[in-house]
């Protein structure tokens, strides 16, 4: 909620977020896996909560875009991005 730096702060963790995502990924983890791992190495505490919903949103069949697309922090073409990722899965790339 500060005026400059926070939003600042919320690309500083979509990056780490997306980063870590592909690495994990790559490296042949499940996407489940892929969420725990990640929720650890996230710094925001509203980040690592909506990452731990994406992983029960997952869990329970959902899919990972349905579970972003719900989002209060992603942005929504980041979602969308992800969606199409998973549709031709190729979250990685």
């Amino acid at each position: 909620k500060l005026p400059i730096f926070g939003q600042l702060l919320i690309e500083i963790e979509m990056n780490t977020f997306c980063v870590i995502l592909r690495m994990l990924i790559t490296s042949g983890l499940g996407i489940v896996e892929c969420f725990e791992v990640l929720k650890g190495t996230l710094a925001n505490r509203v980040v690592q909560t909506e990452v731990e919903e994406f992983r029960t949103h997952v869990i329970g069949g959902g899919r990972i875009g349905e579970a972003l697309q719900k989002s209060r922090t992603f942005p929504k073409m980041f979602s969308g991005l992800l969606s199409i990722g998973e549709e031709a899965g190729a979250i990685d790339k």
